[in-house]
């Protein structure tokens, strides 16, 4: 609760005094947004941060880790003793009451004013029980606890712009739209019934890509069902990037928006991939979705509005369209511009949605490619790693396709119009991409990546380096080709009974080799 004298006039003084709960805080956009909160909102009282211990490492350990990333170096040096206003509360949502202990329980219940609910299980797996307990059950968990909070001021949600995939994009609305199953009937199978769940589990999606966007669309119902207890407030992202400009720009420490799959592809891992050129994808930086955030928490204390959940999508394709083909292109720019010495194979890439050609694409290009360099790492006594990582990046695809071939293009109104709360004086807080590009936001995934993700060297001199490197590599991938072609032609001409045609054998072969620049 505010201490200043007078209702607060910017979003500083609004968060002074305030004791904040956040979820998921050893997140991409849980650590983004505990940064900002930190050293833009100076005069918080307290920040109470859920974190799970890891098997080998107490919660005080993982805090450790994270206040040391480069991340928080702006912090250290303006403002350190701000980290010793977060409180860490063990737990973990995918247990029964978070695994709070009851003291913890107590203390959140009489100190918090503002909960971000942003824990969940992001990945497209196939396993919905898991996906259920902790996307859609702890958030039911969390929202019982919240109605005990004697001061709460409101409720905050990190959802996702995917939570209603079963529909047309553009028919997806910045409000909370009907569920196709009612949440207490598959939480209680979860429960009761999780056979029953997992046979019936297609029917159940009606039409969801994936359990991932299901379990998310149901704990927004969860919530909604809240707001005339305590204010409501949905937030959906779209594809989280890195960083645009806060607290600088290219900070990710996982592979995030563009990186996830462009990384895959620059290292050689994946070379098919199911998408349309002409389709539209949405990638919006982590400090622009969390000052969405912070802005739309001031919002709701300006226009209260009780009784009403506000939702927003937070994309960006209608102010920045960039379709797949320029993706692409993007891509191989970048890859060339910050090599990986990490790279296996140069970068060739595929993209079809034809079912027929993507198999037989996958089968020439991913998995003879995988047995041939396994084959390699045996003979020289190496541990065969490349069939391993070609079914990882299969599952990536497969999860993927429904994103990758669709127009991901969302109603963003509401989004849009959060930029008219930030004033002058707020305007660290904007969400305006002035002078951010497709390129640039490919290039500093991919910094990102390297620098933080792979704990890379990317001075000019290493990247030289890995370029001289992946130039034999491609001297050996042409050949190949060149060989590969000159096979085949040689096998159609002998099946034919044409051997006068030897000539244009090696013409076509010399043009294939020629075909892809070294």
């Amino acid at each position: 609760m505010s201490n200043l004298k007078g209702p607060p006039t910017s979003i500083p003084e609004y968060f002074a005094g305030q004791s904040i709960l956040i979820t998921g805080g050893t997140g991409l956009m849980g650590k983004v947004l505990l940064e900002k909160i930190l050293r833009c909102c100076p005069d918080i009282a307290k920040i109470y941060l859920l974190i799970r211990p890891k098997k080998h490492g107490s919660v005080q350990q993982r805090w450790e880790e994270i206040t040391e990333l480069p991340l928080f170096d702006i912090l250290r040096k303006i403002n350190p003793e701000s980290f010793s206003k977060v409180h860490l509360v063990k737990g973990d949502i995918s247990e029964e009451n978070l695994g709070l202990s009851e003291e913890d329980k107590q203390m959140l219940i009489e100190k918090v004013t503002i909960v971000y609910h942003a824990a969940a299980m992001i990945q497209f797996t196939d396993n919905l029980h898991e996906l259920l307990i902790k996307n859609t059950k702890a958030t039911y968990i969390i929202l019982n606890l919240a109605k005990r909070m004697i001061n709460l001021q409101l409720f905050l949600y990190v959802s996702t712009a995917f939570s209603n995939m079963n529909i047309p994009c553009d028919e997806v609305e910045e409000r909370v739209l009907p569920a196709c199953q009612d949440w207490r009937d598959i939480l209680y199978l979860l429960d009761n019934e999780p056979s029953t769940l997992t046979a019936l589990k297609e029917k159940l999606m009606c039409g969801h890509p994936n359990g991932y966007t299901w379990s998310k669309s149901m704990s927004e119902q969860i919530v909604d069902e809240h707001k005339d207890i305590f204010p409501t407030v949905i937030i959906r992202p779209t594809i989280v990037n890195t960083t645009f400009k806060e607290p600088f720009e290219g900070w990710a420490d996982i592979l995030a928006g563009l990186s996830a799959i462009s990384v895959p592809i620059g290292l050689g891992l994946i070379r098919v991939v199911y998408s349309r050129d002409e389709c539209h994808q949405d990638h919006i930086p982590a400090d622009i979705a969390i000052n969405a955030m912070l802005v739309a928490t001031w919002k709701k204390y300006m226009e209260p509005r009780k009784g009403e959940t506000d939702v927003y999508n937070c994309g960006i394709a209608k102010q920045l369209p960039i379709r797949t083909s320029l993706l692409k292109k993007y891509a191989e720019q970048t890859v060339r511009e910050y090599t990986s010495k990490n790279t296996i194979w140069p970068m060739h890439h595929v993209f079809t949605t034809n079912d027929t050609l993507f198999y037989i694409y996958f089968i020439l290009l991913q998995v003879i490619p995988a047995v041939i360099m396994d084959s390699f790492l045996f003979l020289a006594g190496k541990k065969p790693m490349v069939i391993k990582l070609t079914k990882k990046a299969s599952n990536l695809i497969r999860m993927f396709k429904s994103f990758s071939s669709n127009e991901l293009e969302f109603p963003n109104d509401k989004f849009l119009q959060l930029e008219k709360y930030v004033s002058e004086k707020d305007k660290i807080f904007s969400m305006s991409i002035d002078g951010l590009t497709g390129l640039a936001q490919m290039r500093s995934g991919m910094r990102a990546v390297l620098k933080y993700c792979f704990k890379e060297d990317i001075s000019e001199e290493s990247l030289a380096r890995n370029r001289r490197r992946i130039f034999w590599l491609k001297i050996i991938d042409k050949s190949l080709i060149y060989s590969f072609y000159l096979i085949c032609c040689w096998l159609i001409l002998r099946l034919l009974g044409s051997f006068d045609s030897v000539r244009s054998v090696s013409y076509i072969a010399h043009k294939a080799f020629w075909s892809c620049n070294i």
